[in-house]
Protein backbone atom coordinates (compact mmCIF):
# COMPACT_ATOMS: atom_id res chain seq x y z
CA UNK A 1 0.00 0.00 0.00
CA UNK A 2 1.17 3.33 -1.18
CA UNK A 3 0.91 6.13 1.12
CA UNK A 4 1.12 9.38 -1.19
CA UNK A 5 1.41 13.30 0.49
CA UNK A 6 0.82 15.93 -2.06
CA UNK A 7 3.16 18.70 -1.47
CA UNK A 8 1.32 20.89 -3.59
CA UNK A 9 -1.66 20.11 -5.79
CA UNK A 10 -0.47 22.14 -8.74
CA UNK A 11 2.07 24.25 -9.33
CA UNK A 12 2.41 26.24 -12.51
CA UNK A 13 5.80 27.25 -14.33
CA UNK A 14 5.99 30.25 -16.76
CA UNK A 15 8.60 31.61 -19.70
CA UNK A 16 8.93 34.90 -20.78
CA UNK A 17 9.04 34.20 -24.09
CA UNK A 18 4.86 34.41 -25.01
CA UNK A 19 5.10 31.37 -27.44
CA UNK A 20 5.66 29.34 -24.58
CA UNK A 21 2.55 28.25 -23.13
CA UNK A 22 2.41 27.66 -19.15
CA UNK A 23 3.42 24.66 -17.70
CA UNK A 24 1.80 22.86 -14.73
CA UNK A 25 3.71 19.95 -12.22
CA UNK A 26 1.81 17.56 -9.48
CA UNK A 27 4.57 17.48 -7.08
CA UNK A 28 4.13 14.15 -4.76
CA UNK A 29 6.18 12.83 -2.06
CA UNK A 30 6.11 8.85 -0.71
CA UNK A 31 8.60 7.83 1.97
CA UNK A 32 11.90 9.34 0.35
CA UNK A 33 10.39 9.81 -3.54
CA UNK A 34 9.59 12.64 -4.58
CA UNK A 35 7.59 12.23 -8.16
CA UNK A 36 7.33 15.21 -10.34
CA UNK A 37 5.17 15.14 -13.50
CA UNK A 38 5.58 17.94 -15.86
CA UNK A 39 5.12 18.25 -19.29
CA UNK A 40 4.38 15.05 -20.25
CA UNK A 41 7.58 13.36 -18.42
CA UNK A 42 7.39 12.00 -15.09
CA UNK A 43 10.57 12.57 -12.75
CA UNK A 44 11.47 10.81 -9.47
CA UNK A 45 13.50 12.03 -6.83
CA UNK A 46 14.83 10.02 -4.40
CA UNK A 47 17.04 11.02 -1.02
CA UNK A 48 20.31 8.30 -1.42
CA UNK A 49 22.73 8.48 1.05
CA UNK A 50 26.24 10.00 0.02
CA UNK A 51 28.07 6.48 0.38
CA UNK A 52 26.04 4.31 -1.60
CA UNK A 53 25.92 4.25 -5.57
CA UNK A 54 22.26 3.62 -5.62
CA UNK A 55 21.69 7.03 -7.27
CA UNK A 56 23.23 5.30 -10.77
CA UNK A 57 20.86 2.79 -11.20
CA UNK A 58 17.95 4.07 -9.30
CA UNK A 59 17.86 7.38 -12.33
CA UNK A 60 17.78 4.51 -15.17
CA UNK A 61 14.83 2.72 -13.76
CA UNK A 62 11.52 3.95 -15.77
CA UNK A 63 8.67 3.56 -13.38
CA UNK A 64 4.82 3.50 -13.68
CA UNK A 65 3.22 6.56 -12.83
CA UNK A 66 -0.09 5.37 -12.37
CA UNK A 67 -2.02 1.75 -11.96
CA UNK A 68 -2.55 0.58 -15.60
CA UNK A 69 -2.09 -1.72 -18.58
CA UNK A 70 0.26 -1.90 -21.25
CA UNK A 71 -0.81 -1.02 -24.62
CA UNK A 72 1.90 -0.63 -26.96
CA UNK A 73 5.88 -1.87 -26.27
CA UNK A 74 8.24 0.63 -29.35
CA UNK A 75 11.98 -0.70 -28.05
CA UNK A 76 13.16 -4.11 -27.35
CA UNK A 77 16.00 -5.06 -24.95
CA UNK A 78 19.43 -3.93 -26.61
CA UNK A 79 18.47 -0.88 -28.08
CA UNK A 80 19.56 2.49 -27.61
CA UNK A 81 17.01 5.44 -26.76
CA UNK A 82 17.48 8.58 -26.88
CA UNK A 83 16.79 11.06 -23.91
CA UNK A 84 12.36 11.80 -24.55
CA UNK A 85 11.90 8.56 -26.73
CA UNK A 86 8.51 7.22 -26.27
CA UNK A 87 9.50 3.66 -24.98
CA UNK A 88 5.99 2.41 -24.53
CA UNK A 89 2.38 3.26 -24.11
CA UNK A 90 0.26 2.65 -21.02
CA UNK A 91 -3.61 3.17 -20.70
CA UNK A 92 -4.76 4.33 -17.29
CA UNK A 93 -8.35 5.87 -16.84
CA UNK A 94 -8.95 5.57 -20.66
CA UNK A 95 -6.09 7.60 -20.95
CA UNK A 96 -2.80 6.71 -23.36
CA UNK A 97 0.04 7.79 -21.41
CA UNK A 98 3.85 7.90 -23.25
CA UNK A 99 6.61 6.27 -20.99
CA UNK A 100 9.37 8.48 -22.09
CA UNK A 101 13.46 7.49 -21.51
CA UNK A 102 14.79 10.66 -19.23
CA UNK A 103 17.96 10.55 -20.73
CA UNK A 104 20.38 8.28 -23.82
CA UNK A 105 20.62 5.02 -22.66
CA UNK A 106 20.39 1.44 -23.76
CA UNK A 107 17.58 -0.75 -22.88
CA UNK A 108 18.48 -3.54 -19.90
CA UNK A 109 15.37 -4.87 -19.77
CA UNK A 110 11.57 -4.69 -20.43
CA UNK A 111 9.62 -5.22 -17.29
CA UNK A 112 5.84 -7.23 -18.81
CA UNK A 113 4.20 -7.44 -21.98
CA UNK A 114 1.50 -5.75 -23.86
CA UNK A 115 -1.69 -5.74 -22.19
CA UNK A 116 -0.38 -6.94 -18.42
CA UNK A 117 -1.71 -4.69 -15.60
CA UNK A 118 1.30 -2.73 -14.22
CA UNK A 119 0.91 -1.15 -10.31
CA UNK A 120 1.66 2.41 -9.86
CA UNK A 121 5.60 2.93 -9.32
CA UNK A 122 6.04 -0.63 -10.54
CA UNK A 123 9.23 -0.72 -12.64
CA UNK A 124 8.32 -1.11 -16.76
CA UNK A 125 11.84 -0.41 -18.15
CA UNK A 126 15.66 -0.87 -16.68
CA UNK A 127 17.81 1.18 -18.63
CA UNK A 128 21.72 1.17 -18.45
CA UNK A 129 23.93 3.62 -19.40
CA UNK A 130 25.92 4.56 -22.67
CA UNK A 131 29.76 4.04 -22.38
CA UNK A 132 30.93 6.38 -23.91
Amino acid sequence: MFHWQWLDQVLTFSSANPKVLPQQARVLRHHDQVWISIGGMIYVLKSIHPQTHEATDMALDIKSPMSGTLKQILVKTGDSVSEGQTLMLMEAMKMQIPIRALRAAKVKKICGGVGDFVPEASTLVELESIDE
